[in-house]
């Protein structure tokens, strides 16, 4: 096999774009952040808020344990958007986190067992839900 005997010149660092947004606590900005909660944080909800403020976390994933991240929308402040996961199985469900501060809903479960056809489903219920006509 032939091969060059010139060295292969080093490839430069990449450059930061003009409109990119760099702090040292928390780097680059530029692409959203997001974190999944642990069944349990361990932290005071409210500490936990400001940290995530602090580190740019922009999306949650929390569990959808009403109590509970109704309560860390409470006391954490509303400086991310929450994904509910877990028990999303009718419309209603869909409808009520919503209700309570989630930005959207995880399906898991319920889409393996029921697969695609699940979404039709969950936007008829949701529509029943909120008290729409059916078309």
């Amino acid at each position: 096999m032939w091969r060059s005997r010139r060295p292969v010149p080093p490839r430069p660092a990449p450059r930061p774009h003009s409109d990119s947004r760099w702090s040292p606590s928390h780097g680059w900005r530029s692409r959203p952040l997001a974190l999944k909660l642990p069944e349990r944080p361990g932290l005071p909800y409210a500490v936990l808020g400001a940290a995530l403020a602090e580190a740019g976390v922009r999306v949650v994933v929390a569990k959808n344990d009403f109590a509970g991240f109704e309560k860390l929308l409470v006391e954490a402040g509303r400086t991310f958007d929450i994904v509910a996961v877990g028990g999303i199985r009718s419309g209603w469900d869909v409808v009520r986190a919503l209700a309570k501060g989630a930005a959207a809903v995880q399906v898991g479960a319920a889409l393996v067992e029921e697969g695609p056809g699940i979404f039709a489903r969950l936007a008829r219920e949701m529509r029943v839900a909120r008290g729409e006509r059916q078309a």
